[in-house]
């Protein structure tokens, strides 16, 4: 049964739009002295993304892969860059900060629905299959609520 939340998606899609037109800017006026620091940041982005393909195309625990912080690092530094850049002069962090806040409601608005159809159906266990940049955010989110016990694919025997 589906349970995504698109109830944050206009709050969501506003957000990223701010933070693309700011960073558009911030690459425009950066200082030569802060390029070094952002170009070593995306060729840090993109060697986590080839390791992301390389696993997907050659090993045979993907699955298991993808559900490590590792994946999870590197899934979300496609929406979400990395955090060393937060702090760089110009960046558009509270930008960044908002789209990281409508992601997090829109987990929370997931979570709560695959709680509430569990209950609406009398299920005792679930098993929840998201794309790769919910899966660690709807796993901490689950483990904050009452009442659910979160096994991680790499945790159950």
């Amino acid at each position: 049964m589906a349970m995504d939340c698109q109830d944050y998606d206009l709050n969501w899609q506003a957000s990223w739009g701010a933070f693309d037109a700011k960073f558009v800017l911030f690459r425009k006026d950066m200082a030569d002295s802060s390029k070094n620091q952002l170009k070593s940041a995306l060729i840090a982005i993109n060697k986590g993304f080839e390791k992301y393909a390389h696993v997907e195309e050659s090993s045979n625990r993907v699955t298991e892969w993808l559900n490590t912080d590792e994946a999870a690092e590197i899934s979300a530094s496609g929406d979400f860059y990395l955090p060393v850049l937060y702090n760089m002069n110009g960046f558009p962090k509270e930008e960044m900060l908002s789209k990281i806040h409508w992601w997090i409601m829109r987990n929370e608005g997931m979570c709560h629905n695959v709680v509430n159809r569990a209950k609406v159906v009398g299920a005792k266990r679930v098993v929840v299959l998201a794309g790769a940049n919910h899966r660690k955010y709807m796993q901490d989110i689950f483990k904050t609520m009452p009442a659910v016990k979160v096994s991680n694919i790499n945790e159950v025997d």
